[in-house]
């Protein structure tokens, strides 16, 4: 995302006038469905260009980081449901493994 920000900081204004004030996630769908157009410059081209790459890669990671975040639950469900019940927080006085690793170092 911070790719995307950056590269429509720097964009021409043609392209940045048009995406400028857009959601993160408005930004994001409207970057992947940019098309390069004949009579653009040079520099608009590959900038649409590497918006456009930009834009697919993180919502390919988006989606593939929802989907692991599914699979970590299922898992944690499985192994240590106490967590799932307390929302995350565990008795950091335990000597379980499972509660110090999900739950983060010990403060």
């Amino acid at each position: 995302m911070n790719a995307v920000h950056a590269l429509v900081v720097g964009a021409p204004d043609s392209v940045r006038d048009k995406l400028r004030d857009l959601t993160p996630v408005q930004l994001v769908k409207a970057c992947a469905t940019l098309r390069v157009r004949p009579e653009w410059s040079v520099e608009t081209c590959a900038t649409v260009t590497a918006l456009r790459c930009c834009a697919r890669r993180t919502s390919a990671l988006d989606a593939e980081a929802a989907e692991l975040e599914k699979a970590i639950a299922v898992i944690v469900e499985r192994v240590a449901p106490q967590l799932i019940a307390t929302g995350g927080r565990a008795d950091h006085r335990r000597s379980d493994p499972v509660c110090l690793v999900a739950s983060g170092p010990m403060s």
